[in-house]
């Protein structure tokens, strides 16, 4: 069990941690749209995605928790479902390189894959937040429901689909059987797909 001063300096160093990526997320954005790009790309929804959580996770770590219970439980709970977006949405991407072909044909089964996915994942998690905030309930117990269950079994079917995603789409580009651009060669997507995996488990 930690100390009172090393929980409070583990705290401090984890907020300038995510501070530090937070603003490294948004120089990225504003780099987007600084120089035009389309911010409907996935590259602009990432790193838009990215800023939200690193910054609800660098405030959770800062904030004084004399705050109102709903903005407690708001910056608690919401970066799950934030991460949870970010690396479904990277297995789009994926699955683009990968049914590249046929994408045309796959969009909508795979972008409808992730809107209920992601959409059950909110549903979630605002069920949890309205369980939070009521009088029954303090925010440290909602750790112990179904909501980290739940999220954690959809961590490890996240990470089970990346798996798959990255050896094939390493495996075809090698055979020629999918192109992929120079900066997504398959060294570098193997070593994305290695920390991604990682991150999410």
């Amino acid at each position: 069990m930690l100390t009172e001063d090393a929980q409070a300096g583990l705290a401090i160093a984890l907020a300038l941690l995510y501070s530090i990526l937070s603003l490294s997320s948004l120089v990225q954005v504003s780099r987007i749209i600084f120089n035009g790009h389309n911010l409907g790309s996935f590259q602009a929804i990432f790193l838009f995605l990215v800023f939200l959580w690193m910054t609800l996770r660098a405030f959770f770590f800062a904030a004084d928790f004399d705050l109102p219970n709903i903005v407690v439980v708001l910056i608690l709970w919401l970066p799950y479902t934030l991460q949870f977006t970010t690396f479904s949405l990277i297995l789009v991407f994926y699955a683009k390189l990968f049914y590249q072909q046929d994408w045309p044909a796959n969009r909508p089964v795979i972008w409808g894959l992730f809107s209920v996915a992601n959409c059950f994942a909110f549903g979630l998690t605002l069920g949890v937040i309205a369980k939070s905030c009521s009088k029954e309930c303090d925010p440290d117990e909602a750790e112990d429901n179904l909501f980290s269950r739940t999220i954690g079994i959809a961590y490890l079917l996240l990470t089970v689909i990346y798996s798959y995603f990255g050896v094939a789409l390493v495996s075809h580009s090698r055979s020629r059987k999918i192109l992929l651009p120079n900066i997504q060669g398959p060294c570098k997507l193997a070593v994305v797909t290695a920390l991604a995996w990682t991150t999410v488990l």
